[in-house]
């Protein structure tokens, strides 16, 4: 099945290094995380590319060009490669590949990314997970290219409560996003680039969206900005603004209403009184 994922490429690399990363590390920074020594790479969500239908279809690959919208790879992110002066996961002929794979089947490609944030965005990604440590070289590629960055900075939260019971030189490492990742997305949000919202979830819980938009606040962004990119800026960024995004005669009805004013208190999110999905109200509280 991994060799009909190879046969959309022109790069011979990938068949091996799919055949190589026998082990898919989805996400979890675990600790004791072992990669196979086969393997230099570690792949994030390649698992999607075999349940979603790029590879679990061998004869009929007009059906895998509609099983999934979206391909997570990662430019270095895990508990090896996240480090700030870490390499990337991947070589650049690996990256090519899965970009101009997932692009011959009129899909996206995002990638996980706190080292090698760089080699993904030369690669031709159309999005930036995390990018904790951008430099003036990423800004460059982000509006050279218009991908997007996705900040996900309420994983901050995560960070300072866990801190002291993390071992030291892990400590360290989670100082230096700490530090460096709001400070970094704000540069580039003025710099111009496309920012979109989306949270870590996973490393922090499901359904805390509003947290993530209070976060872009808290770095510096203003309450009216932070809503336009958790809405405009996040349709724009999955290609969807012909149907969602903004509130217009044709659009699809998915509206909510909380109980404050947000443009004055952006934690009024957190208070949701009403929610309509595709015109029928699922929530109303008087």
């Amino acid at each position: 099945m991994i060799k009909n994922l190879a046969r959309h490429s022109s790069h011979p690399s990938l068949d091996a290094t799919l055949r190589a990363a026998t082990a898919v590390h989805i996400g979890c920074p675990a600790q004791d995380m072992k990669l196979p020594a086969i393997t230099p790479v570690c792949v994030f969500f390649l698992l999607l590319l075999y349940c979603s239908g790029i590879v679990a279809h061998e004869e009929e690959p007009e059906e895998a060009e509609t099983a999934t919208s979206l391909i997570h790879a990662t430019g270095g992110g895990n508990e090896r490669t996240g480090g700030k002066h870490h390499a990337p996961s991947f070589m650049m002929d690996e990256l090519q590949a899965i970009v101009e794979t997932a692009h011959s089947l009129d899909l996206k490609v995002t990638a996980h990314a706190a080292a090698g944030i760089n080699a993904a965005l030369r690669a031709g990604v159309d999005g930036i997970e995390h990018g904790s440590f951008l430099d003036d070289e990423s800004i460059r590629l982000f509006n050279g290219s218009g991908a997007y960055l996705v900040p996900t900075l309420d994983v901050q939260d995560m960070i300072a409560a866990r801190m002291d019971s993390m071992p030291e030189h892990r400590q360290k490492r989670m100082k230096l996003f700490q530090e460096e990742h709001p400070a970094n997305f704000l540069r580039a949000y003025r710099a111009g680039v496309n920012v979109a919202m989306g949270s870590d979830a996973g490393v922090v819980p499901h359904g805390s969206s509003a947290r993530e938009v209070e976060w872009l606040v808290k770095a510096g962004v203003s309450a009216a900005e932070a809503l336009r990119i958790a809405t405009l800026g996040s349709a724009d960024h999955l290609g969807l603004t012909e149907t969602t995004g903004k509130l217009a005669a044709g659009m699809e009805a998915d509206v909510i209403a909380v109980e404050g004013n947000p443009l004055e208190d952006i934690t009024a999110l957190q208070e949701v009184v009403f929610v309509m999905k595709d015109g029928a109200v699922h929530k109303f509280t008087d």
